[in-house]
């Protein structure tokens, strides 16, 4: 049950593209690609590194997020709501799952995680706890030091203006880690945009499209106004 509920959570880093080293446990990174050569603008590549840097800070953020994967042989989209509360409280929301409606909902905090499943069980969701081995992803994990490691060809693309927010948009292109099922690893190439918040200095919306990935592409929309409040759960005897 543990390594089921373990392996459904890898679809979660697919909402906020997870950074991770490749597996080294046989000392086999065949499947890592050559990280391309760096053509960033300077300016470009400073302001977007300060916008990341200040999104990481913020005490809060909720966010939306949706996703286009080829499962099936379908091309499905699917959809979460993401929040965050600084320094270990996460909670991720299915709204849209393989093209159906779903309930599941993960909460983190710290390292222990609540799951609510079996949604269709009689008696509706439960909420089961987890303590051993179990992370959730953030949604801050697209900007952090480590998951831009690899973030390249930099670029800035003039003004755009959303919901009536004024923003500056940089295109950019990252190598990051994805999990596979079988819990190995490979790189996926990802061509960006994003659109930051002139006022705040914070991104307001990303998106991503990916390479050698079951994942085609990824928008997600960030709120830093709305409340976010993220408790443990009841937990079911």
């Amino acid at each position: 049950m543990k390594k089921y509920f373990v392996l459904s959570l890898v679809l979660l880093v697919l909402a906020a593209p997870a950074c991770k080293p490749p597996s080294s446990a046989n000392g086999d990174t065949s499947q890592s690609k050559e990280t391309a050569p760096d053509t960033s603008d300077p300016n470009a590549k400073a302001a977007f590194l300060k916008a990341a840097r200040k999104f990481i800070e913020l005490p809060s953020v909720t966010a939306r997020a949706d996703w286009v994967r080829t499962y099936g042989g379908k091309e499905l989209t699917n959809s979460q709501q993401l929040d965050y509360i600084a320094p270990n409280r996460f909670r991720t929301k299915w709204l849209v799952k393989l093209g159906e409606p779903d309930q599941l909902e993960y909460i983190g905090i710290a390292k222990t995680v609540y799951a609510k499943t079996c949604w269709l069980c009689p008696g509706g969701a439960k909420w089961v706890k987890f303590s051993e081995g179990v992370e959730l992803n953030s949604l801050r994990d697209p900007f952090t030091e480590k998951c831009l490691r690899r973030l390249s060809d930099v670029k800035y693309e003039g003004e755009d203006t959303i919901d009536g927010r004024k923003t500056s948009v940089y295109s950019y292109k990252n190598q990051v880690f994805m999990p596979l099922l079988d819990e190995g690893d490979y790189m996926t190439r990802s061509s960006c945009k994003i659109w930051i918040r002139q006022d705040k200095e914070v991104p307001l919306k990303l998106h991503a499209e990916f390479s050698d990935s079951s994942v085609k592409s990824l928008d997600i929309v960030f709120d830093v106004e709305t409340s976010v409040k993220i408790e443990a759960p009841a937990v079911s005897e």
